[in-house]
């Protein structure tokens, strides 16, 4: 109780000895996750990764169809065939399913690539915006939505941000091997 109490006391100092140096004025936070979220530019271009993604696994369906139609051929043909025509079957239909799932993680990695690599475009256009910003308005301190309990609408620069971010063109790489 007493540890409490003085460790109370020693960040109640520390921030009463500090605070007189912090302006509220040339503090800023803003939402990463709302400038990603409402970024047009990024957000169009995540559509257009989701339906290429699903047109290649949808490609892939003929491949899922061959696995199907492997299991019901061993449930119908496992009384008829011997041992060693079943143990192969059941081999290539566990091989099968192997590629299947092997040619699914191909698939979702190279769009996560796709997809991080990108991200790091939009920060770095993010992040080009809010120097621009706090430079305009003399800031000292800008943080996200990560590094602050709570703050004030009037030191919130996300809106700015997000009508900045949409307003120029970032270039989205889709082919980044």
């Amino acid at each position: 109780m007493i540890l409490k109490i003085n460790l109370f006391k020693f960040f109640f100092l520390l921030f009463f000895l500090f605070s007189s140096h912090l302006n509220a004025n040339n503090i800023a936070v803003f939402n990463m996750n709302k400038v990603f979220l409402e970024s047009i530019n990024f957000q169009n271009f995540i559509e257009k990764i989701k339906k290429d993604k699903k047109k290649e696994i949808d490609f892939l369906s003929t491949q899922k169809n061959n696995i199907q139609e492997l299991e019901k051929k061993i449930d119908t043909d496992k009384l008829i065939l011997d041992n060693n025509e079943l143990n192969s079957l059941i081999e290539s239909y566990h091989n099968s399913i192997d590629e299947y799932n092997q040619n699914i993680s191909i698939i979702e990695k190279k769009y996560e690539k796709v997809i991080g690599y990108n991200e790091k475009i939009l920060v770095k256009s993010i992040a080009n915006i809010v120097k621009d910003i706090a430079t305009l308005n003399d800031l000292e301190l800008v943080l996200t939505e990560t590094s602050y309990f709570l703050t004030s609408d009037k030191i919130d620069i996300t809106k700015q941000i997000i009508e900045e971010i949409n307003n120029i063109n970032i270039n989205f790489e889709y082919n980044i091997e």
